[in-house]
């Protein structure tokens, strides 16, 4: 049964893995260049739909040479690759001789010259993302976009800001929703830290792309709650120009216990070490039968929540058919009257819907009951491997 508690478990994280700053109230927009942020004697503002900064700071971060022609009224940004040329009150400007069309005109105001900064960022050979809610402009190349994105659903969820996170996923993924209220839910209950890292390993192909991460997450204030650190893949799509996230593929959880459970020297007799993993093997054979009634009595009463995890378990049997493979079982410490055993396996789905089969480590606790028998009083996760 403790199995099927297992996969249950798996079933739920794989829904929440399907997560800017807030703005706040006045705040000006903010520009940041591969990850940079540019400081303006006068401040960006919004036209049209789009940003507008002063022209000398943008192109010399953008690492474009100024050039002003005062009786043209000409705007130029040179380097060993690139030539930008923009006229005041135009929308027609100029990369490399080929002509493109602006949505805005550059244009003088109170004395300063402001540019269109996004045509000049993509001109540059960089990507430009704009976040609404932080009223930030992004300009990067496409890796460091992508990675960009990543980290501000992490920071959104920092701040517990729903919206900021949602801001980061496709709308038309299938977890959008679930995700909104899972959040919702998490946000309201806990008080988390979060630390992330990101692979530099990006992989682009087109208008989708993916990159490795690993989260770790621990709770800082509020009710029971597994610390984990995933490892997991973002599956990102671009969309009207800007990256969103459309999936999580979480690879492995680790739930940070391991180095809680030392083996110890077992003085346990070897019939009462028999009974214990028999009772082990015997919890295997009933979950893959799917047999809750003789489950049910290998269970100590104090097991936590157990009969809403019978509840649980026939669910998930109702939906899956699955096999449980025991590949090492080992008692690792044991007094007269409990035991833990250190059980690793491999979930398999036989038949039933999508399912992603894993291997399991996790730790198992005995005690052993007034009759001589031993029954099964907790299970502890130790960490979870998808199977590719």
């Amino acid at each position: 049964m403790k199995k099927l508690f297992v996969s249950g478990m798996v079933a739920f994280s794989l829904i929440i893995g399907a997560a800017g700053v807030s703005a706040a109230e006045g705040q000006g927009i903010k520009v940041l260049v591969d990850d940079k942020a540019l400081t303006f004697e006068v401040q960006p503002y919004l036209a049209e739909g789009n940003t507008l900064v002063q022209f000398r700071t943008a192109f010399e971060a953008l690492g474009l040479k100024v050039d002003w022609d005062a009786g043209k009224q000409e705007v130029t940004g040179v380097n060993d690759k690139t030539n930008v040329k923009l006229v005041i009150g135009s929308t027609t400007a100029w990369v490399n001789g080929k002509e493109i069309q602006l949505e805005v005109a550059p244009v003088i105001k109170d004395n300063v010259t402001f540019i269109p900064l996004r045509f000049v960022g993509e001109a540059s050979g960089r990507e430009v993302s704009w976040d609404g809610l932080s009223q930030t402009v992004y300009i990067a190349k496409t890796d460091q976009q992508i990675k960009h994105v990543v980290q501000r659903q992490v920071d959104g969820s920092a701040l517990e800001d729903v919206n900021a996170v949602l801001a980061t996923i496709d709308p038309a993924s299938p977890v959008y929703e679930s995700t909104k209220a899972i959040l919702t839910q998490t946000f309201a209950l806990y008080d988390l830290a979060y630390d992330l890292k990101i692979s530099d390993k990006v992989e682009v192909d087109k208008d989708n792309a993916s990159v490795a991460f690993t989260q770790t997450t621990k709770k800082v204030k509020g009710p029971d709650f597994e610390n984990t650190q995933v490892e997991a893949v973002a599956l990102l799509k671009r969309i009207n120009g800007e990256w969103k996230t459309s999936q999580t593929v979480i690879n492995k959880i680790d739930y940070l216990k391991a180095d809680q459970y030392k083996e110890e020297t077992i003085t346990l007799p070897t019939d009462e070490q028999s009974k214990i993993l028999a009772v082990i093997e015997r919890d295997r054979q009933l979950s893959e039968k799917e047999d809750f009634d003789s489950l049910t009595a290998l269970y100590d009463s104090s097991y936590p929540d157990i009969a809403q995890k019978m509840i649980q378990g026939k669910q998930l049997a109702a939906v899956f058919e699955l096999t449980f493979t025991n590949t090492s079982v080992k008692i690792i410490k044991a007094t007269t009257n409990e035991a833990y055993v250190r059980v690793q396996s491999k979930i398999s789905k036989v038949s039933g819907p999508d399912f992603r089969n894993f291997n399991s480590d996790d730790m198992t606790v005995l005690k052993k009951q007034t009759d001589g028998t031993w029954k099964i009083s907790n299970g502890i996760p130790l960490s979870i491997s998808f199977i590719e």
